[in-house]
């Protein structure tokens, strides 16, 4: 099963729209984040990475941060966290505390390839669902 979690050198492949590669980001190590981010308009605080330090030191979410390119072109970011409760059991959440953070999707993104990939990424991590906070719908 091809996921977000394989390695830049893995494609997930969508005859129509060319292959779509991911690769995971550590917002909490890794400057390149806030590089992509600013890159989009519709970015906010909630998609930079002192927002993910926040939630990671205050109730320790894992970010599954991932920069998706398609035909060599930023496609998306994808900011999320793994949120573990006893309560709701453990899920994907773009992003835990925010009013608005989905998907930052730039033109020419294929929807459906990147929700399938998403798709992947929650039954791999057994996320009992995943949850956008505003975004374009995928």
């Amino acid at each position: 099963m091809n996921t977000l979690c394989e390695p830049p050198s893995k494609s997930l492949r969508c005859p129509a729209a060319g292959p779509m590669e991911s690769r995971r980001i550590d917002p909490l190590s890794d400057p390149e984040w806030d590089t992509l981010v600013a890159r989009h308009p519709d970015s906010g605080v909630f998609h930079t990475s002192a927002w993910a330090k926040v939630l990671h030191r205050t109730y320790g979410h894992e970010p599954f941060y991932f920069a998706c390119y398609q035909d060599e072109r930023l496609a998306a970011l994808v900011p999320m966290m793994e949120v573990r409760s006893l309560f709701t059991g453990k899920r994907g959440v773009s992003v835990p505390f925010a009013d608005f953070c989905g998907p930052l999707l730039f033109e020419g993104c294929n929807r459906g390839l990147l929700m399938d990939a998403l798709t992947g990424l929650a039954a791999e991590r057994r996320w009992a669902h995943i949850e956008f906070r505003g975004g374009e719908p995928l």
